[in-house]
């Protein structure tokens, strides 16, 4: 994966996303063991998910990478 490659957060919305520490500026930079790179990826990892289940999140910022953990 290229520097800077993936999701941009432009807006947190939801109590589980915000208590996961996911800031605007963040870069997702993939959901459990898949690499997202567009929105579009982004949400079609995400139709697999169900509500309750709880997904890692790999972000990127401020250069430091590290997982969140969201239930959805």
């Amino acid at each position: 994966m290229k520097k800077d490659e993936g999701v941009r957060v432009t807006a947190v919305e939801g109590d589980a996303v915000r208590e996961a520490g996911i800031r605007p500026g963040d870069l997702i930079l993939s959901i459990g063991r898949k690499t997202v790179g567009t929105p579009a990826e982004l949400d079609r990892v995400l139709k697999d998910a169900k509500a309750g289940d709880t997904v890692m999140l790999l972000v990127q910022r401020q250069g430091t990478t590290q997982f969140r953990a969201v239930t959805l």
